[in-house]
């Protein structure tokens, strides 16, 4: 019995593993009483995000003589760094749409959406189509907003500094080239996008600057000016749109 035990403990564990990682690849999948033509907006990763691997049950195709991975509603392109999930190409064609799929009706034609992606019918199931104008400006995407911005100093190599803006959202950050990063991105991977050997980007102001304005007695007040994203602030609450001169601080700070 002990030893029935030993074999059985093992085997379930990894018949959980496989059920799992299926599970997580696969995306939500209809329940009882969901209509599968209702648009429920599940989850699907953006592109340029990269895995390691390929979901399990993945289908493989060629498109314009250029190799794609499929599953799901996601496509996914082999590079030397993983596997990346790109934009659906045009002329792709699947067996079967994914779930929560909507339809489109225009001009005697019926256009179904999904993940960013619109299809129409086609012998062997569906083809990835380009629509109309019409049929994406009454079916815009649902676009999240990102949660925040992060400024990044990073340095050129010429010893200059290069702001970079990342948006983040829920499931990671985007750059001001449209590239994704999971998590948040290293020094490396933004000088390999946007260091530049010829800048001429200056170092970073300090979110403080500080100042020593002369009154008229020979001696100095300081007067301290917070860095905005698109000015500085006094200490009267004052806004200056550029950095301001000494005889701007002198009419208001001067004693």
């Amino acid at each position: 019995m002990k030893r029935n035990l030993f074999i059985l403990v093992p085997l379930l564990t990894v018949t959980l593993a496989i059920f799992s990682a299926r599970t997580a690849f696969a995306g939500p999948k209809p329940g009882p009483g969901i209509d599968r033509h209702k648009h429920y907006e599940p989850y699907c990763p953006r592109p340029g995000r990269y895995y390691h691997t390929l979901p399990p049950g993945h289908l493989t195709m060629r498109v314009a003589n250029m190799l794609f991975y499929y599953r799901d509603g996601v496509y996914y392109r082999e590079t030397p760094s993983g596997y990346v999930i790109v934009n659906a190409p045009a002329g792709a064609v699947i067996r079967e749409l994914p779930p929560y799929y909507k339809q489109i009706p225009y001009e005697n034609n019926v256009y179904y959406y999904y993940n960013n992606t619109y299809y129409v019918r086609h012998p062997a199931g569906y083809t990835v189509v380009n629509p109309p104008a019409q049929v994406v400006v009454s079916n815009p995407p649902a676009v999240e907003a990102p949660k925040e911005t992060v400024v990044v100093t990073v340095p050129n190599p010429n010893g200059s500094y290069i702001p970079v803006t990342l948006e983040k959202y829920s499931d990671g950050y985007k750059g001001p080239n449209g590239e994704f990063y999971p998590d948040y991105p290293t020094i490396d991977q933004l000088k390999a996008m946007y260091a530049v050997a010829s800048a001429t980007a200056e170092r970073p102001l300090p979110e403080e600057l500080e100042f020593q304005v002369p009154n008229r007695n020979g001696s100095f007040t300081k007067v301290t000016l917070r860095r905005t994203k698109d000015g500085y602030v006094g200490p009267e609450g004052e806004y200056y749109k550029d950095k301001p001169t000494m005889d701007q601080l002198k009419v208001m700070y001067a004693k």
